[in-house]
């Protein structure tokens, strides 16, 4: 997801992506959330990992933007907006070309 850009790491660069991974443990109610951050290229410069409590996981339900605005939150992170992207898809005619021969 797309974040506004901030500066982090070491040497300092701009991240302006997150990403985030959901770890279920099927017998504990809580959740394991791994994280990146990654510059517009790609480049991870922090990662780490967040756990959730039951009570922010029982919250989660079948919304996950309550999750998404919980790690933000505990990151200091603001999502930014969305990107748009544009394909175009180039198709060629062609020439069916019928012989009959007698």
């Amino acid at each position: 997801m797309n974040i506004v850009p901030v500066s982090s790491g070491i040497p300092s660069k701009i991240c302006t992506q997150l990403k985030m991974f959901a770890n279920f443990d099927l017998e504990a109610p809580t959740v394991l959330i791994y994280y990146q951050v990654l510059t517009a290229e790609g480049e991870r410069v922090e990662e780490g990992n967040l756990i959730l409590t039951s009570e922010q996981f029982l919250n989660w339900g079948v919304n996950s933007k309550i999750v998404i605005d919980i790690i933000l939150g505990l990151l200091g992170l603001t999502e930014g907006e969305p990107t748009t992207t544009t394909s175009t898809t180039i198709v060629e005619p062609t020439t069916t070309t019928t012989i009959t021969t007698v």
